[in-house]
């Protein structure tokens, strides 16, 4: 739960039990996809050109259920192209969009997009806003409780400083009653009781702890993700965002 609290607090989220510790963004993506249901026709929005982790799952579940990916790509322009990038996802974003899912900051151009605004006209429409936070969430300052989105999936190798094979996810209330992409032992309800686990439990853990990823509690990976959150905290992300700035 150290290790929950930490990225809870790094990025604004009240409730460690919304946090969930998972291998991978790709992992984390198709926990939310394999819990969404779209119905024909449906709008997927995604960027062009964003990292295959947050692509592959949004076509098979389009696949799935006869739905649409739709690109808004970047405009061909040589002066404000960011902001006319974000403008133009938001004027994508209709009745028809169920699923708005890309990176606050595009993996290789470095664009930042307008998440306030994206969440504000996705909620609007009714559609979840399902954010990929690798290439920002440490570097940069970010809130769930002011973007509130309905997922936030983050890489732990990069701006938090974890090994390779972890990242983290946050799950709003969408999905506190969804199904995991695997069935592992400790994501039941009182998995702590080791006398017990024969009594096999058909509930799960509360909210975001069903989808955490079996054998989470890596004796070594968590050890050296708990210190590199510590680390983040301490410094905070606002020097870097103040680096970055300056160059």
């Amino acid at each position: 739960m150290t290790l929950k609290k930490l990225f809870a607090k790094l990025v604004a989220v009240a409730d460690p039990d919304r946090i969930a510790t998972i291998p991978s963004v790709s992992y984390g993506m198709a926990t939310v996809a394999n819990n969404i249901v779209l119905k024909e026709n449906d709008d997927i929005l995604i960027i062009d050109e964003q990292f295959p982790s947050n692509y592959y799952s949004w076509q098979k579940l389009a696949d799935k259920y006869q739905a649409t990916i739709k690109t808004i790509a970047a405009p061909n322009v040589t002066t404000d192209k960011v902001k006319l990038w974000n403008e133009a996802i938001l004027e994508a974003i209709t009745d028809q969009t169920a699923v708005v899912a890309m990176g606050n900051i595009h993996w290789s151009n470095g664009s930042l997009f307008d998440l306030k605004a994206i969440r504000a006209k996705s909620r609007q429409h009714g559609a979840l806003l399902i954010i990929d936070g690798s290439q920002s969430v440490g570097a940069l300052p970010f809130s769930v409780q002011e973007i509130q989105p309905d997922a936030l999936i983050c890489a732990g190798y990069k701006w938090l400083f974890g090994p390779y094979g972890c990242a983290y996810a946050y799950y709003g209330a969408y999905f506190d009653h969804g199904a995991p992409i695997e069935e592992n032992w400790t994501n039941r309800l009182n998995s702590e009781n080791f006398a017990g686990l024969t009594h096999y439990q058909p509930e799960y853990k509360p909210l975001a702890n069903r989808y955490c990823v079996g054998e989470s509690g890596n004796f070594i990976y968590v050890k050296m993700q708990i210190e590199a959150l510590k680390q983040i905290i301490e410094w905070t992300p606002k020097p870097f965002k103040l680096i970055a700035e300056h160059f």
